[in-house]
């Protein structure tokens, strides 16, 4: 069994050496584009909605952008809960959280994407 790779310190030259490799044969953990930015941001300080999601970063579609996350190693859960429309009908909506065990890669990942990118 490989030994787990241990987080570099908190600066975001190391953050972004570290989440752009790969660890243990995982896809890589890291941030591209400032869209996926926000979404980070947001996964870490709530837990969005998709309309949540799509009126604080703008986005048109919110589970697509879940979805590319996802496929490159970022576990984030969709939790479904019922919630009323203006026309009174319930509906289950679904909200999206991030992993906890990756929230700190989360915080690095966000971080070096800033330094690099402003």
């Amino acid at each position: 069994m490989e030994k787990a790779m241990q987080p570099p310190s908190n600066t975001a030259k190391q953050a972004e050496s570290h989440f752009s490799a790969t660890d243990g044969g995982n896809p890589i953990l890291k941030i591209n584009t400032a869209r996926e930015a926000a979404f980070m941001a947001e996964l870490l300080a709530d837990t969005p909605s998709t309309r949540q999601l799509s009126t604080k970063t703008g986005a048109t579609n919110a589970p697509d952008v879940i979805y590319k996350l996802r496929k490159r190693g970022w576990k984030i859960k969709t939790v479904y809960e019922w919630v009323e429309t203006r026309y009174k009908e319930k509906v289950r909506a679904g909200r999206y959280e991030l992993n906890p065990q990756q929230m700190d890669a989360a915080r690095l990942a966000l971080s070096a994407f800033r330094s690099k990118h402003g």
